[in-house]
């Protein structure tokens, strides 16, 4: 018959267990709920990245590896960690991914003609649909003032991911 140690060791070993216990069920419990979350992380990762992929095939750029910086379009919708870093993690050779909450953030206000920091480009990517194999998400490119521009993109699923292509490229600027 086992000894069972009522005294402070047996107080220390229940509460280990019981902590590892309920770690444990979270951990599970949030597995299971990740299921898809993660495929509709995976799946926004996958069209952000091929929309930004076709988005630095369009334009010139300073340097082989551009400085861009990502903001939503929608300031109230901060894309999620787990996207930005999907998304660092697919341009990683291709571009210095930086992500921000607000466009401003990124843009040099003192400077004439307010380009955006160190000579990058801000694009504002707008939500990705929930549901469909070709969807359409809108963008803005931002370089200063003078140049910039709203985007549209169509988004399709192919065997190998997603690929974009722009079907809509409007220019717009101040001018100044």
């Amino acid at each position: 018959m086992p000894v069972v140690n009522h005294g402070r060791g047996g107080r220390c070993c229940l509460a280990m267990w019981a902590s590892t216990t309920v770690f444990a069920v979270v951990a599970v419990a949030s597995g299971c709920g990740t299921g898809t979350s993660g495929a509709a992380f995976q799946r926004e990762t996958d069209v952000y990245t091929a929309v930004l992929r076709a988005a630095l095939a369009q334009g010139p750029t300073t340097t082989a590896r551009p400085l861009v910086f990502v903001a939503p379009l929608d300031e109230g919708s901060p894309l999620p960690l787990d996207v930005q870093a999907g998304v660092i993690a697919k341009l990683n050779k291709q571009a210095e991914m930086r992500f921000v909450d607000h466009p401003a953030q990124a843009i040099d206000t003192g400077a004439v003609g307010e380009p955006v920091l160190s000579g990058g480009v801000l694009f504002d990517l707008g939500t990705v649909p929930a549901s469909g194999t070709v969807v359409e998400v809108g963008a803005e490119r931002y370089r200063t003032a003078a140049d910039q521009g709203t985007l549209r993109f169509s988004v399709r699923a192919i065997a190998a991911g997603w690929v974009a292509e722009v079907v809509a490229d409007q220019p717009r600027g101040s001018g100044g």
